[in-house]
């Protein structure tokens, strides 16, 4: 038992570390909004971060034949292209309710991703949701509400109006986010997460850099060159990467089972971050309402291990006797 522990505690170390570093692209992302167009912060954001991803994809696959990795083929690349689509979708929508809302709040919202994914599965792999899901799903979003609500407490300086337009973003980018994580199960093991984070950081960018050209594009990008933003911008693909790399090794080393919770910890962070940089200072009911989102997603989470656990005929628990 004690050598099982020692040998999780490195993949719980490394998740841990990725989720802190999650939260941090939020924190640079609502500074960096303050200063230049969101548009043109998460375009660089992923333009820069889909080179770095090229320049990664054409490393040489540390394998016996030596061969290097190669884009799937035409199926393939639509699909991730479309998931990349729907990645840029995702990522705008958040990081817009993160310049709205209080960043405890915007995490709270990000964590019902998690609930929606058992009715997102059944409409697209015709998997039905149970029972306990449901019922866990319908406890979940009355947290979220709680949580919402207490975030428009401490949002006096924001118009309702605005605030309500940043819940529905951040909701909205929970369910396209749900609607990726079940489409990566339709290919997965098909292309590794080298050869998928090429897609999902470079087409994006592509995509909107004739966007952010257009019109005063290049005065107001000269203006953020000349102020070191677009240097920001490029450690935030730097972060971005980091998180994606870490993420990927702590999955290698551990089940996913047991690094799941670890997304929770994000909560503290944010709220850490929210009050020291931006002096947001969390209500009882954004914690109250996390407690319970949590809860629920933990529920939801449970029961499908058990689920497939019992389908393949293995014990409920991965721990030694």
């Amino acid at each position: 038992m004690a050598s099982a522990l020692k040998h999780a505690l490195g993949p719980l170390a490394i998740g841990a570390c990725a989720v802190a570093l999650g939260v941090s692209i939020d924190v640079y992302v609502k500074y960096l909004a303050l200063q230049a167009p969101l548009l043109y912060v998460v375009g660089l954001r992923f333009l820069f971060g889909g080179l770095l991803a090229v320049g990664v994809f054409l490393l040489p696959v540390r394998a016996k034949n030596g061969q290097r990795r190669r884009l799937p083929d035409r199926k393939g690349c639509v699909f991730h292209t479309l998931r990349a689509l729907l990645q840029l979708s995702t990522a705008y929508l958040f990081f817009y309710g993160v310049t709205i809302l209080p960043l405890a709040t915007a995490t709270t919202l990000g964590f019902s991703a998690a609930l929606m994914l058992p009715f997102i599965a059944w409409a697209i792999l015709k998997e039905p949701p149970t029972a306990t899901a449901v019922f866990a799903t319908i406890i979940g979003f009355f947290g979220t509400a709680l949580a919402a609500f207490g975030g428009a407490q401490n949002a006096s300086t924001t118009e309702p109006e605005t605030y309500a337009l940043g819940v529905i973003c951040c909701l909205l980018a929970a369910f396209i986010y749900a609607v990726i994580l079940v489409m990566l199960r339709l290919r997965a093991g098909q292309e590794d997460a080298a050869t998928m984070s090429v897609f999902t950081s470079l087409v994006p960018g592509v995509i909107l850099l004739p966007v952010m050209l257009q019109g005063d594009g290049l005065a107001i990008l000269t203006s953020m060159a000349a102020q070191g933003l677009v240097a920001h911008t490029i450690v935030l693909s730097a972060i971005a990467y980091a998180v994606w790399f870490l993420m990927s090794l702590a999955y290698a080393r551990a089940p996913a089972q047991q690094l799941a919770p670890l997304e929770y910890t994000a909560l503290i962070w944010s709220a850490s971050a929210g009050f020291l940089v931006f002096g947001e200072r969390p209500s009882w009911q954004i914690w109250l309402g996390a407690a319970v989102v949590i809860v629920a997603c933990l529920t939801v989470a449970a029961e499908r291990h058990l689920t497939a656990r019992k389908m393949a005929k293995l014990p409920a628990s991965t721990l030694p006797d």
